[in-house]
């Protein structure tokens, strides 16, 4: 991954009010030198997550968490460590920059701003334009009115051009950017989008990345709906839409409901259901699924439409959930119903009942199959055990598959071990040809390192008690190590350090990790005693091999084996 510049990080840690980045997340209240809340790592009444403006970090009393912006947006809504860094850079006014060598193609920031002007000014033509008072006529009729416009930034691409150029001119708009974000023609300088209700599509941070665009002229041809072409920002197969609005609510709660298209997603955030994800006019790919996993998400909803080909759909996605090791629900909606038209003729009410009422997927799937068949034909039973219990055999947690197994062999009244055993239904989960090769040391230095980074008060002293510098093997470790006890923690100290550049990388494998503060300081102990013992098991190997290499070398071999019985009796104990 490309490398920041460290003057940069330096110059966004000046910039930087911790207040105003933690603050859409946490509610703060005024404090004697500073602000206090709630702790969004853990569940508490009485409010010890602290906060103080000149320091520039966070403190939990409760839990021990402690950091600064980027490991918050890191920890809480489960950014990488580029895009943590990003989302500080556009909120504080920071230029991007890298280290010269490793940067990779260009900065997308002009994109993003022109997109940004361009949503404006489709949102200001569809509310104060002549044009505008059409498009916003079917948008009422559809049941939209102007809070659920505004949530969502509607807007028009105007017919008339001399509205666009007067635009272009005023606002001094570079053509070739907006060649470049996907809004032009390639031949006679025309607009992508004309005539059109556009709908921004956004990423978790608000930048605009492409349009949605939406024919209201119903006795007009031409597609229904239309999306920008593909971009360096807009890339259609790997966005989820909704969410920006829905991101903050998905990783508190873990847990997300997932809907087919962009109306459904709209309507369902608007009412409440702000934990809603849809596809951007693809099927959701096994892509989507990890990008919600990497949220932290253990649950999902799959309401799709209540037709076959909803029901089809829910169960290729469903499938695609279990497989990554999450839990699947599918609410049962009728033919010719969707989300959309549920919450407009029966009401959020309904919709909640429906959620609630929802099929296990295993249930649902059941449903789907035995549906005009005859359970009691025993060729038709076994084919839809066959079916169940083959679908099951593609889960990669071998907890899970064992677990589907059962619930089919009560759904059938069937011995369990009749399943397991039976040689036509016993399918062996695939194994990857190829092995990573994993570097168990690493992940150990590592884990002593995200302690330091995100508990830092509470786990210091454990290290300084128990280890040296050189106690380390890694030497990306060993300077991590090192950085974090002079800059006592502050990872934005450590980041603007220039002998950090090479250290990015593994902070953000550091902290992609699954974080459970709450048990830092036990984690740290056991992190410690692991490296002791793991330094202490190599001494003794190495004197081992030495006697192993010099066997007719006495007074060598009554030397070694002396050193051996010491270290063997010396056991380390984490202090």
């Amino acid at each position: 991954m490309p490398l920041f510049d460290p003057a940069m990080l330096e110059e966004l840690k000046k910039k930087i009010d911790i207040v105003d980045v933690l603050s859409p997340y946490v509610q703060f209240q005024k404090a004697p030198g500073g602000f206090k809340a709630l702790c969004p790592f853990h569940f508490e009444h009485t409010p010890s997550f602290v906060v103080q403006r000149k320091d520039m970090h966070y403190h939990c009393f409760g839990c021990g968490a402690h950091g600064d912006g980027i490991s918050f947006l890191m920890q809480h809504l489960k950014l990488p460590f580029q895009e943590a860094v990003q989302t500080l850079c556009e909120r504080f006014g920071v230029e991007m920059r890298y280290v010269e060598e490793v940067q990779k193609g260009p900065s997308l920031m002009p994109l993003k701003q022109v997109l940004k002007e361009l949503n404006r000014f489709y949102h200001f033509t569809l509310l104060h334009t002549p044009e505008g008072q059409l498009a916003l006529s079917y948008l009422y009729d559809r049941g939209m009115d102007l809070s659920f416009i505004r949530l969502f930034e509607m807007g028009l691409a105007p017919k008339d051009l001399r509205l666009f150029d007067a635009w272009r001119q005023d606002f001094k708009i570079d053509l070739e950017a907006l060649f470049e974000a996907g809004a032009m023609k390639g031949k006679g300088n025309l607009p992508f989008f004309m005539d059109r209700i556009t709908i921004p599509i956004k990423d978790s941070h608000g930048n605009v990345l492409g349009f949605t665009a939406r024919r209201f002229h119903e006795e007009e041809s031409g597609p229904k709906y239309i999306n920008t072409k593909e971009t360096p920002l807009f890339k259609k197969s790997q966005i989820l839409f909704g969410l920006n609005e829905s991101r903050k609510r998905i990783v508190k709660e873990k847990k997300a409901l997932i809907v087919e298209g962009q109306i459904d997603a709209m309507r369902l955030i608007h009412e409440g259901f702000d934990f809603t994800l849809a596809g951007q006019g693809t099927a959701f790919t096994e892509t989507h699924v990890l990008q919600v996993k990497d949220l932290g998400v253990e649950e999902v909803f799959i309401a799709f439409d209540g037709d076959t080909a909803g029901q089809r759909a829910a169960l290729k996605v469903g499938q695609l959930f279990l497989k990554q090791g999450i839990e699947v629900l599918i609410p049962v909606l009728s033919k010719g119903e969707d989300p959309d038209t549920i919450l407009l003729k029966k009401g959020k009410k309904s919709f909640e009942e429906l959620l609630e009422k929802s099929l296990s997927y295993l249930d649902f799937f059941k449903s789907v199959l035995v549906k005009n068949k005859d359970l009691n034909l025993p060729a038709v039973k076994s084919q839809v055990i066959k079916e169940m219990v083959h679908l099951v055999n593609d889960w990669i947690d071998p907890v899970m598959r064992h677990e589907g197994k059962k619930r089919i062999a009560h759904m059938f009244q069937i011995p369990l071990d009749f399943i397991e055993s039976n040689e036509d239904l016993r399918v062996e989960h695939p194994i990857a040809t190829t092995k990573e090769v994993v570097d168990f040391d690493l992940i150990l230095e590592g884990d002593l390192v995200r302690w330091l980074i995100v508990a830092y008060e509470l786990t210091k002293d454990i290290a300084l008690k128990n280890l040296e510098n050189r106690d380390l093997i890694h030497p990306e470790m060993q300077k991590l190590y090192e950085l974090l006890m002079e800059k006592k923690g502050d990872l934005m100290e450590v980041l603007s350090h220039p002998e950090s550049i090479n250290l990015q990388p593994f902070i953000d494998r550091i902290l992609s990790k699954k974080i459970p503060i709450e048990r830092a300081e036990i984690l740290m102990i056991e992190t410690v005693r692991k490296i002791l013992e793991r330094n202490w098991l190599k001494q003794r190997e190495t004197i081992i091999k030495k006697m192993q290499n010099n066997p007719h070398d006495e007074p060598l071999l009554e030397e070694l084996a002396k050193s051996f019985d010491e270290i063997k009796h010396r056991r380390p104990i984490v202090k």
